[in-house]
Order: structure tokens, then C-alpha cells, then sequence
């Protein structure tokens, strides 16, 4: 049949126009009117007629991002196309303006029902609910979308999510647990809240935590790099983090490599989200736990279609709330024992390759430390964090003396030192900076700067 749209398009004016026309409203001028009149009976134009206060038949689903979603809006297309319902998606973008006018608009357009994922922990207000109850439009809320009065809900069981989770790390033997998420609205409600809930019953303090709401620099940026480094050097630095998802998870792994940690054996990482399916395509592979998105999204799909066939007002209905479990905790290379490497034998760090380097350089320079003089500088240098806490050093402390040495009687630039040393200058600088903090290099100087004879 032919469309108000098809007949602007042939008669070269806005759909306006024709809709003005073809209802005899509007001051459209006399050819044009004519022109477009001629093409309806052309091509045989029907005003559709439907039944006095007949509503379309329309399903609403307001998301965050229908990347995140995926199943939910393919298990309510398929339901709908079955019931002989069309599906309008509106996406939010986790914010509580887009949500209330998403909310708005579905009003407007008259649709049968609502599902809505806000992607915000700010609750929905009672009067947009009361409005839409007014039009006899039952509401499903999704996950943790918090509502200021009592709706449908269908949510991941997030209590034995956090307590999936905690109680893996706690096996392994973790007993300082640190948490990164969006925590713009603390800890208060939905995952977050679970997670310390289940720490706490096991004895053990949430005293280390990231915001990444906090630490945002740009859009999707995240200065993670440096709130890792002061969280790993706080007293009783964290031997294990868990994610709020798997994308936040993945943050965390490459930001902690970039840091110099060796995963798992300084830092062990769990997700508690398997949504996109990114732990399996990191290095190391995430220890996440696979939640059941697809059994979610028939519940949501059941309990919509039967509050429409059920045909009464929403607000005489008792709310229901359904939680799904999660289905398995799926072990990667992220998570091991403190102070042990994965179970595959292999640790992963930015440093490890240069570290191996160092401990097998072959090329000797007349300024490289005897025996003798490495027995006199060792005690005099830092100890091994790994003795105490903090993550282990991976770098061969004696090269990275023989490489200040170097520099220090050849007289040359950082970036001067031979690249045979198995060590980035910049690696040399850094422990040069830190000893000059801590003292170390006051203690060690005068034995570096020994004058080297021809006979050595």
C-alpha cells in the first residue's frame, strides 16, 4: 500500500504536506493540493481506518546501549514478532534525562508495554510510573534499574554473583580483596553492594577500592595506571581486585601490565560479568563468571507477555521479582595463589621479556661489578618487596647498577646507554630516581665511582 512518505517522494514535498492535503487541513496552495490528490487516486492511496481508541501494537525497551543488550532485544523481537507486536528500542546512554524522556516518548506512541534497562543507579520517579500505569502500560524493570515505588522485575542475582566471586579469591587464599567500579553513587545499592556484603561475611575489610567515575579523563579514558600504584603501595596492598564487569576487568589488566605488575603472582584480577565475552580474548585470559543473560531475557519476555494478557490495570497487580543465578564461575590465567604464578606456570608482566634479558646478557663491559663489590652493594640496597608485601621485583638489580655505572664514568645521556644491557634506559632511570628518594644511592655512590684500570 501505498505511504504518505512514497507520495511526498513523487510529488517532491514534505510528508507534512501531503498529510495536510490529504486531511484538509493547512493553507497548501491550490496546484500543489491538486498535484498531490492526483497522485493518491494514481496510485491508489487508502487512509488506513482503525477501530475509536485502538491502540498500536507496540512493545517498548529502553536500554543503555543496545551493544550491551543484545539478547534481551533479540528475545523480545522474536516474542513480539510471534504476538504479532512491533519492537521500539531507545537507548539512554546510563542517564537518568535520557531515561524519563525515553519513558515519555514510549507514552506517547501508545505502546502496550514496557521494558526498561535505565543503566542508572538514579531511580525512576513514582510519577512517571503512575503515568504510565494511568494508560494501562505494565512495566518490567531489568537488573538493578532502581524505581521510586515497587514494579515487575527480572534482575541477575547479584548476592550469588559477590559471593561466586569472593568466595574463589578467598579459597586461593586472598585475604585482602581490593574492588574498581563506576561508584558515583557509592556503595549503597546493586553490585557494589553485594560485593562488600560478601566480603564482609567473610571477615574480610573492604579497605581498598577505585572509582572509576573518579579517575575519568576523556571519554572511555581512565588514569588507571596511577590509582593502581598507590593502591598497591598502601599498607596492606590488595593481592587480588575485583571488577565490576569484564571490560572493567580488562582495564585493569592492561593497566596494571603497564605498571610493571607480574599477573597473577602480584595481582590477581576476577570479573564478575561475562556479557561480551572479552575475557577469553585478553592475555592473560579473565577469571570471570558467566551469567545466565539468555534465560534472563525469556523471563523478561514471559512475565511482559503475560501481564498484557492478563489485561488488567498494573497498579492492582502484586510486583513480581525474579532473579536469576549466575551459571559457572569460568577460572582463567588472571587469578592464583599470593605470591604464585598461574597454574599454567606462565606470569605476565611488561617487564618479564626485558627481565629474562638481563639475567642472560652476554656481552661484558670492563665497568660491569665483580663478585666482590656486588657481595658489598647487595645488602645495602632495597629488599625484595616480595619478603614482605608488595608485588615482586622482577628486574636483576646488580645490571641495573653495572648500567649507572656505565653512564656515570662514560658521561653519557640515558638514552646513550648500549642497548645490550638487556634493560630500557628509562627502566635505569626510574631506579635511579628511586634511590635518589630513598637514600640508596647516597649509600652505594662512592663504591659505583671506583676508577677502572686498564688491567681490569
Amino acid at each position: 500500500m501505498t505511504t504518505i512518505r512514497q507520495l511526498a517522494q513523487f510529488a517532491g514535498v514534505s510528508p507534512t504536506t501531503v498529510f495536510k492535503v490529504l486531511h484538509h487541513t493547512g493553507n497548501i496552495a491550490p496546484e500543489t493540493r491538486q498535484r498531490i490528490l492526483d497522485l493518491a487516486a494514481l496510485y491508489q492511496y487508502r487512509t488506513p481506518v482503525a477501530p475509536a481508541g485502538a491502540r498500536p501494537r507496540l512493545i517498548g525497551c529502553i536500554v543503555p546501549a543496545t551493544g550491551w543488550t543484545h539478547q534481551l532485544i533479540s528475545e523480545l523481537s522474536a516474542r513480539a514478532f510471534a504476538e504479532g507486536y512491533s519492537l521500539v528500542i531507545l537507548e539512554t546512554h546510563s542517564q537518568l534525562v535520557h531515561a524519563m524522556k525515553a519513558l515519555h516518548v514510549m507514552a506517547e506512541v501508545g505502546v502496550r508495554g514496557i521494558v526498561i534497562h535505565s543503566g542508572t543507579y538514579d531511580p525512576i520517579p513514582r510519577s512517571a510510573i503512575w503515568e504510565l500505569w494511568s494508560r494501562d502500560i505494565p512495566v518490567i524493570a531489568r537488573d538493578v534499574t532502581p524505581m521510586e515505588i515497587p514494579v515487575d522485575r527480572v534482575s541477575t542475582d547479584e548476592r550469588l554473583l559477590a559471593d561466586l566471586a569472593v568466595q574463589h579469591l578467598f579459597d586461593l587464599g586472598h585475604r585482602s580483596i581490593g574492588f574498581i567500579a563506576h561508584l558515583a553513587k557509592g556503595f549503597h545499592r546493586g553490585r557494589p553492594c553485594a560485593i562488600r556484603q560478601a566480603l564482609r561475611q567473610h571477615g574480610i575489610p573492604l579497605e581498598h577500592s577505585i572509582d572509576l567515575d573518579a579517575c575519568c579523563v576523556g571519554p572511555d579514558r581512565y588514569d588507571l595506571e596511577t590509582q593502581l600504584v598507590a593502591l598497591m603501595h598502601a599498607p596492606h596492598c590488595p593481592t587480588a581486585i575485583i571488577a565490576e564487569s569484564d571490560d572493567i576487568a580488562a582495564l585493569t589488566l592492561r593497566a596494571a601490565i603497564q605498571c610493571g605488575f607480574c599477573l597473577p603472582r602480584d595481582l590477581s584480577i576476577i570479573a564478575t560479568g561475562s556479557w561480551n565475552k572479552v575475557s577469553r580474548y585478553v592475555i592473560p585470559t579473565l577469571t570471570t563468571i558467566e551469567q545466565d543473560y539468555d534465560g534472563e531475557a525469556h523471563e523478561i519476555a514471559t512475565l511482559l507477555f503475560q501481564r498484557l494478557a492478563e489485561g488488567t490495570n498494573p497498579a492492582d497487580c502484586a510486583p513480581k521479582t525474579i532473579l536469576i543465578p549466575p551459571k559457572q564461575l569460568l577460572p582463567g590465567n588472571s587469578c592464583a595463589p599470593p605470591g604464585t604464578k598461574a597454574m599454567s606456570g606462565n606470569s605476565y608482566s611488561r617487564t618479564s621479556c626485558s627481565a629474562a634479558l638481563s639475567n642472560t646478557r652476554s656481552t661484558v663491559h670492563p665497568c660491569d661489578l665483580t663478585d666482590a663489590e656486588w657481595a658489598i652493594l647487595e645488602p645495602l640496597l632495597p629488599h625484595d618487596r616480595a619478603q614482605g608485601r608488595g608485588r615482586r621485583r622482577e628486574i636483576n638489580l646488580r645490571q641495573v647498577l653495572n648500567a649507572l655505572r656505565y653512564r656515570l664514568l662514560a658521561q653519557c645521556s640515558w638514552r646513550g646507554l648500549p642497548a645490550d644491557w638487556g634493560l630500557p634506559w628509562k627502566t635505569v632511570h626510574d631506579y635511579y630516581r628511586r634511590f635518589q628518594h630513598d637514600g640508596t644511592w647516597t649509600k652505594i655512590y662512592p663504591h659505583l665511582a671506583r676508577p677502572i684500570t686498564p688491567t681490569e
